[in-house]
């Protein structure tokens, strides 16, 4: 006589396809995305108090798995910390992102790097525009 284990072969189903292997599941990973940046006008404060309105200034800013900004770096070192952190707490408190993702989709800690074009706020003949 034969028994017949539907439930033995429903877990041996089960246990095959929760062991498959990593690279055959959809990669989720994704890098940090800036969702909005609202200090734009700090970052102008900082700009014209340091004359760097016709400059740019790359930055990066280490952030946790919450999104939340950790750490800033500048591509360019200024001689006072001071200056530093007058650009870099505006980027820190005003950016809103997204953390990346491992490839199973879990939040991990990363980094979102860009650059400020502080031409941006200048005008066609050379002199600071309007606000």
């Amino acid at each position: 006589m034969k028994f017949h284990r539907p439930y033995a072969s429903a877990a041996f189903i089960a246990a095959c396809l929760s062991s498959v292997p990593v690279h055959a599941q959809e990669d989720q990973s994704r890098p940090v995305e800036l969702v909005s940046f609202d200090g734009v006008h700090k970052l102008n404060a900082a700009a014209r108090q340091q004359v760097i309105l016709t400059q740019m200034l790359e930055y990066t800013l280490v952030v946790d798995k919450t999104g939340r900004a950790t750490d800033c770096r500048l591509s360019r070192k200024f001689r006072q910390k001071a200056t530093t952190l007058s650009f870099c707490r505006p980027l820190m408190k005003y950016s809103k992102l997204k953390p990346a993702r491992d490839a199973r989709g879990q939040p991990i800690e990363g980094t979102y790097t860009a650059v400020i074009d502080f031409r941006m706020w200048m005008g066609p003949d050379g002199l600071e525009a309007a606000n």
